[in-house]
């Protein structure tokens, strides 16, 4: 599963305002109170913090133009 996470740049404390977050068997997810938790429990528009383990694909937007 691939999960968007994004926000405003300047408010998120990161150098990203958006990514795709790949979320696999060995993530783990904790809730608010701290507690390990289900992807299933994540809701749209609900704060997330992430943190990345291991390498990095950064992306820019690519904007093509009208043929």
């Amino acid at each position: 599963m691939t999960v968007l996470v994004e926000g405003e740049l300047e408010n998120n404390g990161a150098e990203y305002y958006k990514a795709l977050v790949k979320v696999r068997n060995d993530t783990i997810i904790y809730n608010e109170e701290g507690l390990e938790s289900e992807v299933k429990s994540l809701e749209l528009g609900q704060y997330v913090t992430v943190f990345f383990e291991g390498n990095l694909m950064v992306l820019t937007d690519i904007i093509s133009p009208i043929l």
